[in-house]
């Protein structure tokens, strides 16, 4: 019987995982870290998952924008497919890089601490959008406005009620294609009863 073998090194992923509705929310940067912290998994021979460093830096050359790695992380943590220790930073004699543990990687120690797949939590796509998404407060406790999708998926900027300008796309019954700022319609005033019996 004649076998196959893959020239080179590789890593299995489960096509349960690439069905997953978190796997098919994933953004392009957090593939791009998931892919980044494999590589590393296997520079280490398959044996050190859970600590495995790659640093800010690592992300950039594998591609990345570097104000694109931090959002990236939080995603992929956030759907269960990585796990982050936290370093820290300082000269270079104390500064530590960020430790990653991938939850569907087999390695050498999987026998004794098999994939925790805590993927496999999220069980709808509802629930996969709502883990990964934007968050709803910035760091001073002001509301964020909510964002909106136009038909081709980007995101349109709708300001909150109390605002009395907000945002609209032109689409193609517009003049082009972008974001204009438009008051808000107020109310006319309203006419008593009183006053309209006046001669």
């Amino acid at each position: 019987m004649k076998r196959y073998r893959i020239g080179g090194q590789w890593s299995p992923r489960l096509i349960e995982m690439l069905e997953s509705p978190a796997y098919r929310v994933l953004s392009v940067s957090a593939h791009r870290v998931i892919s980044r912290i494999e590589i590393e998994h296997a520079s280490h021979g398959g044996s050190e998952n859970g600590n495995l460093p790659v640093t800010k830096q690592n992300f950039m050359d594998y591609g990345m924008d570097h104000n694109a790695v931090a959002p990236a992380i939080r995603e992929a943590e956030a759907l269960g497919f990585i796990r982050m220790k936290r370093g820290r930073g300082g000269n270079a004699d104390h500064r530590q890089p960020n430790r990653f543990f991938l939850t569907f990687a087999h390695g050498r120690g999987s026998r004794a601490c098999p994939p925790t797949h805590d993927w496999r939590k999220i069980k709808t796509i509802e629930e996969a959008h709502q883990r990964s998404g934007k968050k709803t407060k910035h760091r001073y406790g002001k509301p964020v406005p909510k964002m909106q999708l136009h038909r081709y998926g980007k995101p349109v900027l709708r300001a909150s009620t109390e605002n009395p300008y907000h945002y609209l796309y032109l689409g193609a019954e517009g003049e082009g294609c972008g974001r204009r700022l438009v008051p808000e319609p107020r109310p006319a005033p309203s006419v008593t009863s009183a006053a309209a019996a006046r001669p």
